[in-house]
């Protein structure tokens, strides 16, 4: 937990022009950079968003784009820079910070700047946020109409206040009618914002009329781990933008802020910054799901049945345990492993190669929404890999086209939570709070009746449940189960919301609760699956 909020403004001669920095936090943290979009300041990313991702344990940076606030200016209408020239700029504000590798979070116009960087400096970037940008690739909707009748005629540059008003107007349009908008404390951020502009003239007018060379580059090249963030009623860039942007990238993921705009409300803070810090977080080590689950792999080895000669599909496989079983049954076929974890997929490769496995492959994407060969698969095996798809019947729907007719499915899914003795007994040693999910968790496909109608919907039949009723294994005694869990994003993150002195108060009941589960076997809790058969129909 930093003691570290905000280190003050700094202007930066850098690329042959002044940038003017902030940061807040540790600078040993994982930087995060903060780039923002069309004629807006640093400002807009909030002091207070900024310090509570830094309370996170991040080292948070913003900085003023050319031609807004603090930073060289250039005459209106004629910017002496283009889009690359933005990119460098976020590069020269690393190199000057010393942040050899950064998580970049860039939102609308500076979409393009995040994609630059995530394609051209790839080794720079340790992930990408994308919030409320696009891919502008055709077929994609306009903008709202409304929009256009919101935003009032351009203000003269020279009345402050005329230019407070005009900017509230825009930024209450763009908010696309949000509940959240609040257009009193948009307003006093704006007032800040012109008053500190070195030409509010040029703020107005010069992101516009820029170049915007090599925005033409791929979103499919960029390797880093990707979220795609987007608001329900943005006016701007409407919601099919961020699905577009999500399938784009390999193995991005989108979250969808209800309520929001062309913005983030402070009212979804409370969303988004779990959401980043997660995205963002640096595990020392890959938790070992393999050995969390050995005694269900066993029972799902043998539901799965694989054949010499059959082509698999893994969906969800992690670092590849259940890929590389398969690949060594089916030792005339064939087995492609997907999972949207980079890391994963980088063990499960390594491991692969190891063990001299030739008929295996991996792909980082999200099975939802990737383009598979049709009818290419004789059976689709997902151990615990199919419960957070955003919209299941599309995601199953899509994974059957990838199915020969007659091909079989075999999912092992959680039961409900109640009857996981792990998802419950370790979050309560944490924290009094009840698990509030976000969008889809590890128990959305728990109820039978609602899994078959799912898979029914996306073309399944002979759909059928057996009930696995085995414990998951944390490590053979509490010191290392307690390294173990604190591994897992889901618990880790609890700690990492606390205050130092309750954070140790929290360690020293999930001991106490490790210890309780210690057996003869090692650290064991009770927890209750299901495996989910069903065929394609022909």
């Amino acid at each position: 937990m930093t003691d570290h909020l905000s280190h003050g403004e700094k202007l930066l001669d850098l690329n042959g022009v002044e940038l003017c920095v902030e940061t807040f936090g540790n600078p040993a943290d994982p930087a995060i950079l903060l780039i923002d979009g069309a004629a807006a300041s640093m400002l807009w990313w909030e002091t207070e968003l900024c310090e509570q991702i830094a309370r996170g344990d991040r080292f948070m940076i913003r900085y003023d784009n050319r031609d807004t606030g603090r930073s060289t200016s250039y005459p209106p209408g004629r910017p002496g820079y283009a889009y690359t020239d933005l990119a460098a700029d976020a590069l020269g504000v690393l190199d000057a910070l010393g942040v050899e590798r950064a998580h970049i979070v860039c939102r609308s116009m500076s979409g393009g700047i995040g994609l630059l960087l995530g394609v051209d400096h790839p080794g720079r970037v340790a992930s990408l946020t994308f919030v409320s940008t696009s891919t502008g690739a055709d077929g994609l909707p306009p903008s709202a109409p409304e929009l256009a009748s919101g935003i009032p005629a351009d203000p003269d540059p020279a009345d402050a206040g005329a230019v407070v008003d005009f900017v509230v107007a825009s930024a209450k349009a763009c908010s696309g009618g949000s509940p959240h908008f609040d257009e009193t404390a948009t307003r006093a951020l704006v007032e800040r914002d012109v008053a500190r502009a070195r030409d509010i003239a040029a703020t107005l007018v010069n992101h516009y009329a820029m170049s915007f060379d090599g925005s033409a580059r791929d979103f499919a090249a960029i390797t880093a781990p990707t979220l795609v963030v987007h608001g329900d009623l943005d006016p701007v860039c409407p919601l099919p933008h961020g699905h577009a942007l999500r399938e784009a990238v390999p193995g991005a993921r989108l979250l969808v802020l209800a309520g929001a705009g062309h913005d983030l409300p402070r009212p979804l803070w409370e969303v988004f910054v779990p959401a980043l810090l997660q995205h963002t977080r640096v595990l020392p080590e890959l938790f070992d799901y393999d050995a969390e689950l050995r005694q269900h792999n066993e029972l799902f080895r043998a539901a799965a049945r694989i054949g010499a000669r059959d082509r698999v599909l893994d969906i969800g496989c992690g670092a590849g345990q259940t890929t590389r079983e398969a690949a060594r049954a089916a030792v005339d076929g064939s087995v492609v492993g997907v999972d949207v974890s980079a890391p994963m997929l980088e063990r499960a490769r390594g491991l692969s190669a190891e063990q001299g496995l030739t008929n295996i492959t991996f792909q980082q994407t999200d099975a939802q929404a990737h383009r598979f060969p049709p009818a290419s698969f004789d059976l689709c095996i997902s151990r615990f890999g199919t419960m957070f798809f955003a919209d299941p019947v599309a995601a199953f729907t899509n994974i059957g086209r990838a199915l020969r007719p007659g091909a079989r499915l075999v999912l092992l899914v959680w039961q409900g939570r109640d009857r996981n003795e792990w998802a419950t007994a370790i979050r309560e040693s944490l924290t009094a709070t009840p698990a509030t999910p976000v969008g889809p968790d590890a128990f959305s496909l728990a109820d039978p009746a609602a899994t078959e109608e799912v898979l029914a919907a996306a073309g399944f039949t002979g759909i059928s449940f057996t009930d696995v009723h085995v414990p998951v294994y944390y490590g053979p005694d509490s010191a290392t189960a307690l390294d173990a869990v604190l591994r897992l994003l889901k618990f880790g993150d609890l700690l990492a919301g606390l205050d130092p002195a309750a954070a140790e108060q929290a360690r020293t009941r999930l001991r106490a609760t490790l210890d309780a589960h210690t057996t003869g076997s090692g650290v064991l809790f009770d927890s209750r699956a299901w495996i989910v058969t069903a065929h394609r129909r022909p």
